[in-house]
């Protein structure tokens, strides 16, 4: 049982993770056309 929640908490980690990179990728692309923000 404990296995379980720790597989799930990693696997929630992945998901933020990806869903932070989902973010700066958008940041960056709204960046270029805007030519204001994060380089």
């Amino acid at each position: 049982m404990q296995t379980l929640i720790v597989r799930k908490h990693l696997a929630d980690e992945k998901m933020l993770d990806l869903q932070f990179e989902n973010i700066l990728a958008l940041i960056k692309a709204s960046s270029q056309e805007t030519g204001v923000g994060v380089n």
